[in-house]
């Protein structure tokens, strides 16, 4: 699940199912073991599983349509860590012991051409990504995020074609408006800042309403 950055996960015996949903940070939730079969009439119960109240299908179904409508949960290392979560795969024999999940350093940014230079050249950092939060969401394909350890917030702009026409546009679009940068234009911090995700990565400017429109009927 974590490998994956799945939500919800299934751990079964062939005998029963339990059902797990994640969260960042570690976060693992179970249910109880519940049986694969109804009880046989006039049987014991199995000991350590549930009867459930509908078939597993029907639960293998609801939680299909739940991870489907939810989105993906990355796992990112606690505040104060920068870089990525990195899990190895284990090894194929029995004797090598089992890896250690670790963190990677950041990942050296890309430019959208020599002459142009993100507004944070030649420093590390790390964008604290949690699209699963709703708060987060400033619009389609458009999401709020952390820059650490710089501790500023950015809007990231992701586009899921392969078509990367749209994103040098956009991003040859504030370049030519580069003297309005922090006037009436956010400044373009970058370009692809996450490794193959076709993406800008703007300042965020947080706008606030500075008088409220009154109404009178006529």
């Amino acid at each position: 699940m974590v490998r994956n950055n799945k939500t919800y996960g299934i751990l079964t015996t062939l005998r029963g199912f339990c059902f797990a949903f994640r969260r960042n940070q570690g976060q693992l939730f179970l249910t109880q073991m519940f049986a694969a079969h109804p009880r046989p009439p006039n049987t014991e119960p199995l000991p350590g599983y549930n009867i459930p109240t509908v078939t597993t299908m029907m639960a293998l179904y609801y939680l299909s349509a739940m991870t489907y409508n939810l989105p993906d949960t990355q796992e990112i290392p606690p505040p104060g860590m920068v870089g990525q979560l990195h899990i190895p795969f284990a090894s194929a024999e029995l004797a090598a012991r089992a890896p250690v999940t670790g963190v990677r350093p950041p990942q050296v940014h890309q430019q959208i051409q020599p002459a142009f230079q993100p507004q944070y050249q030649g420093q590390n950092f790390a964008i604290d990504f949690e699209p699963w939060n709703q708060e987060n969401n400033l619009g389609p394909k458009t999401w709020l995020v952390d820059l650490e350890p710089l501790g500023i917030k950015a809007v990231l702009k992701l586009w899921e074609l392969e078509d990367e026409s749209n994103k040098f546009q956009e991003a040859a679009i504030y370049k030519r408006l580069e003297s309005l940068w922090g006037i009436c234009v956010p400044k373009l911090l970058g370009v692809d800042v996450i490794e193959n995700s076709n993406s800008i990565l703007i300042e965020y400017v947080e706008v606030s309403r500075m008088f409220s429109p009154s109404f009178i009927n006529v």
